[in-house]
């Protein structure tokens, strides 16, 4: 599969050994395989990348910038320990956000979009049935930010592709099933509205999504930062594969 507009966003422009370490790192948020809280220590991942601390440093503040780490001075990194009031917060600022991008989108959408969002929900259902949980979450972030491309307003586009990594932070930490068939739904259901130009009940469904995402999420208790990020992201720093095999939401 090519990459998503999420991994795009994500690891941006940066050189490639920095934008390798981003997307490592947030595949292994995805996977909810790194705690809240744990120290990043930069000589810890520079030798796991076989790269300097300098250009750890880099992917790190780019990921700092993104909402997913928090840089303390004279302490070093940390991944962000998502709270409720955050949560509520981002999607507070989703759903303002998003139904206007529903509105713009039924506007404007055509044929060709209606299929491309029939086939990326066709995707969605192809990783929830391979229980492949990553890919998921990768895909129904980047539905949010087709149908944002769909209503073709560059600033609401490039506010939410700057919400949805800190939502798939809170989400990858907090307990909920990530293989309900429920968003798989309600995104073909928005699709079909977009379609028809039904822009109300568009708006409507959109929010009603949101609010359900939101109230699903439970928060677990900080880890302790001494937990070995070696040991975590082992698994995660071994040469990526080429995009089509999704060594790389």
């Amino acid at each position: 599969m090519a990459e998503t507009e999420f991994e795009s966003d994500a690891s941006g422009s940066l050189r490639p050994v920095a934008a390798r370490i981003v997307r490592a790192l947030m595949d292994a948020v995805l996977d909810s395989a790194l705690p809240p809280g744990i120290k990043l220590g930069e000589e810890s991942i520079a030798r796991q990348f076989d790269t300097s601390r300098a250009t750890v440093r880099v992917a790190l503040q780019h990921l700092a910038q993104l909402g997913i780490v928090t840089i303390e001075p004279n302490r070093g990194a940390f991944l962000a320990r998502p709270s409720a009031r955050l949560a509520a917060d981002l999607y507070s600022a989703r759903r303002t956000i998003e139904s206007q991008i529903v509105v713009d989108a039924a506007q404007r959408c055509t044929a060709a979009d209606m299929r491309d969002m029939l086939a990326h929900i066709d995707a969605q259902e192809a990783a929830a049935k391979a229980r492949d949980g990553r890919e998921l979450v990768r895909l129904r972030g980047d539905f949010h930010l087709l149908i944002a491309r769909v209503g073709a307003n560059a600033v609401l586009y490039d506010m939410l592709a700057r919400t949805l990594p800190r939502c798939a932070l809170v989400r990858a930490q907090s307990e909920h099933d990530p293989f309900s068939d429920r968003p798989v739904e309600e995104h073909r259901r928005l699709a079909g509205l977009i379609a028809k130009g039904q822009a109300d009940k568009a708006v409507a469904l959109m929010r009603a999504h949101l609010t359900i995402n939101e109230r699903q999420l439970r928060f677990p208790e900080p880890a302790e930062e001494s937990a070995d990020i070696i040991a975590l992201i082992a698994p995660y720093a071994r040469a990526p594969k080429d995009k089509a095999g999704r060594g790389a939401a």
